[in-house]
């Protein structure tokens, strides 16, 4: 089998990234033939209004990416390709192309940008649905996207074009999802939900730590930071549980918030060794840190559509304490692979950390479990039979629509045709 694979990567690099990655070089183990396609959007800054017009016009169809995915898809000649992010710079002509060069296509959904601005269904702090199933218009009033008015009119413009184009329903075979509450989401905001399957990022599992966590006194963040993540309530919880001189805070990883939390970290007393930014690190190292960690801490505001550093840290068999919502709520068990709090609840939060500083047992208890739980449910062979069979799921799909359509399985190229 031939897939070719299509991600717009982030200028920050994040789990989408990553996930993109892993199941790349899973395919490649399992001798599928991969050939990944990545673009990367411009650099955020400030332009003229008509750069501004000319960005917005090709997020929405990129005449561009169409040419040139059309020209790949003819080269290459694939049984399936497989898109992940696709905005800004991609944008949703690639499927088009995709089709009209006789190829099935594959969306992994890994946000909600169909659904929201932002991509996060998160304002204020607060998990917020209002624009769910509607046209966008109060994103672009709220400023959403970036905190600009403008910004925010181009994603409500691709969002509302496709709609009304039919976009997913009409050049997207089989769509994925890496939860079931990111489902639940995406069959309300109309995504067709015989086309949807719930399958989990890929984890490759590692040699594990024969070490066992309550050997360690190190508490664990891994992610982006923004203000989605909830690390102020985490630093907040951290001066709350009062930890011992011995056992530290250690935060990997960058973002857009990283001066600001640092600047309240000193604010509210929290000083090396007690808290460690560590920046971003090479992932193979930010999987050696989670398996020197005790626990791993992931406190997020929003509704994560999965838990890419949680599932990690199951693999390492190092239990995790959570937000009790979006996909973190479906990944953890309470009391049994680690404990969900309340989103925004430091106090709360405070004491669960307080619990698994406190004691050996039950720490080591609840990793066990957590590497039980990994074994059972995100075991690299298990991903890639659920991946095939919506490779083939597409593939079918694809070729019943067209046969019924002409009457012939010939595809008739758009490069050049308007939509």
């Amino acid at each position: 089998m031939r897939v070719l694979v299509f991600h717009n990567q982030y200028n920050q690099a994040g789990g989408e990234d990553t996930a993109v990655d892993e199941e790349s070089r899973m395919l490649r183990q399992h001798g599928v033939d991969v050939l990944v396609d990545k673009t990367l959007n411009p650099p955020v800054q400030p332009f003229p209004l008509y750069k501004q017009l000319d960005t917005a016009y090709n997020a929405t169809w990129s005449r561009e990416s169409y040419r040139r995915v059309f020209e790949l898809c003819i080269g290459y000649r694939p049984d399936v390709a497989h898109v992940h992010n696709f905005w800004l710079a991609l944008s949703p002509s690639v499927h088009k192309a995709c089709h009209d060069a006789g190829v099935p296509t594959v969306q992994t959904l890994h946000n909600y940008r169909l659904l929201c601005l932002n991509a996060l269904m998160l304002r204020e702090g607060r998990t917020c649905q209002d624009c769910l199933n509607k046209v966008p218009w109060r994103g672009v009033l709220r400023r959403c996207y970036r905190g600009s008015i403008g910004a925010s009119a181009a994603v409500a413009g691709m969002v509302t074009f496709h709609r009304i184009r039919n976009t997913w329903f009409r050049d997207v075979d089989a769509f994925v999802t890496p939860s079931n509450y990111a489902r639940s989401r995406l069959v309300l905001g109309k995504v067709p939900a015989d086309r949807i399957t719930v399958k989990p990022n890929v984890v490759a599992d590692r040699i594990q730590s024969t070490m066992r966590p309550s050997l360690f006194h190190t508490v664990v963040y891994v992610g982006r930071l923004s203000t989605e993540k909830g690390l102020q309530v985490l630093l907040s919880a951290w001066a709350k549980a009062v930890p011992r001189p011995t056992e530290r805070l250690l935060i990997v990883g960058d973002g857009p918030d990283s001066a600001g939390l640092r600047s309240f970290a000193e604010i509210s007393g929290l000083h090396p060794p007690s808290v460690v930014f560590a920046g971003s690190k090479p992932h193979d190292e930010v999987r050696t840190l989670v398996s020197q960690s005790r626990f791993l801490v992931l406190p997020s505001l929003c509704a994560e559509t999965f838990g890419y550093a949680v599932v990690e840290a199951f693999g390492e068999g190092r239990p995790a304490v959570v937000s009790d919502c979006g996909a973190l709520a479906d990944i953890v068990e309470n009391g049994r692979t680690g404990y969900k709090v309340r989103p925004a609840d430091a106090s709360q939060l405070a004491k669960c950390i307080s619990t698994l500083l406190n004691n050996d047992t039950l720490v080591d208890q609840l990793g066990e479990e957590a590497r039980a739980k990994y074994l059972l449910d995100y075991s690299t062979e298990q991903n890639y039979r659920v991946l095939i069979e919506i490779y083939r799921s597409a593939m079918k799909r694809y070729n019943r629509v067209v046969t019924s359509e002409s009457g012939i399985s010939a595809v008739i190229p758009e490069c050049v045709r308007q939509v």
